[in-house]
């Protein structure tokens, strides 16, 4: 099972400190994070947004610590 299925479907709940990337930059594209990838990030990093209906989160690069 590809484990984005898994994340997604399979535990049905969110997971603290992990999340998909929606929106990188030049520094995460050049890391090797791309856009659809599973990031863990630091604990009280993260400022939750809701926009159009949909629940993000933004992170400074700074705080991502590593593609999952």
């Amino acid at each position: 099972v590809p484990k984005e299925d898994f994340y997604l479907h399979v535990s049905g709940v969110e997971q603290p400190l992990v999340g998909v990337m929606k929106y990188t930059n030049n520094k995460l594209l050049s890391l090797g994070v791309n856009e659809g990838d599973l990031v863990s990030f630091k604990p009280d990093s993260e400022y939750e947004f809701n926009i159009d209906g949909e629940k993000l989160y933004r992170v400074f690069t700074s705080s991502i610590t590593m593609k999952l």
